[in-house]
């Protein structure tokens, strides 16, 4: 009773203060329940009219929309990394929070998530671009783009097929293989991109792309029968 006392106090302050100022308003009594009907006072032009019901329905589940929910860690387009604070729900909309700007609103398409894997990467994996800087696997949009962190440039946005894995193996190769290129500097497996072509690290070029037929193996880092060579290695191509 007591508790239902101070509930009606507070929502009576309310009404007396909008009285004086509220055009079009409605003051709804809200229960902590699931569902729940209460009165509620509608105000108009600064005068009590009426008494209605409400129907009050609270979802025990946090609200998401498509791969993002609210408290998501993402990373939006312009490479900032923020927090989904809100969400939109008539359309693929939602708001980012970050340490520069504040919120800002972005369309779905224009913000990567920054949990799970796509095709043979796991956020967080170890990985090498196309333009041979290594960095992190930090997060993916809708359309296979991936933003890779390196300790130089932060966050970059680069097509799945830009990226390669720097562990694991394929069918032929290991990450630490030794191996001769075509042009016959030796070198080390470093890594692999997606379509099977092979990053091989040298002493004098770093790193460089190379396709399998380019390369000889001259000393395996694992057994040479594939599927050894996988479970050792922990290929996942």
């Amino acid at each position: 009773m007591l508790n239902r006392f101070f509930k009606t106090v507070f929502i009576s302050v309310i009404a007396t203060a909008s009285l004086a100022n509220a055009q079009n308003s409605a003051i709804i009594f809200e229960e902590t329940t699931t569902t729940t009907t209460r009165s509620v006072t509608v105000l108009k032009g600064g005068l009590e009219v009426g008494l209605g019901d409400v129907r009050v329905i609270r979802p025990h589940v946090r609200m998401s929309k498509g791969n993002v929910r609210i408290g998501s860690h993402v990373i939006t387009s312009d490479n900032r990394s923020g927090v989904v604070t809100g969400i939109f729900v008539q359309e693929n909309k939602i708001v980012i929070k970050d340490s520069y700007y504040g919120n800002r609103t972005w369309n779905l398409h224009q913000v990567a998530v920054t949990q799970g894997c796509i095709g043979a990467h796991c956020v967080g994996d170890m990985v090498i671009t196309s333009d041979n800087r290594k960095g992190t696997f930090a997060g993916y949009f809708n359309d296979g783009r991936m933003v890779v962190t390196d300790s130089y440039y932060g966050n970059r946005t680069f097509a799945h097929s830009a990226v390669g894995m720097s562990v694991g193996c394929t069918e032929l190769f290991c990450a630490g293989d030794r191996v001769i290129t075509s042009d016959n500097r030796s070198g080390v497996v470093s890594g692999f991109f997606p379509d099977g072509r092979v990053i091989i690290q040298d002493s004098y070029y770093g790193n460089r792309t190379w396709r399998s037929e380019q390369i000889a193996l001259t000393e395996a880092v694992c057994a040479n029968i594939f599927i050894e060579r996988v479970r050792s290695c922990g290929g996942r191509y």
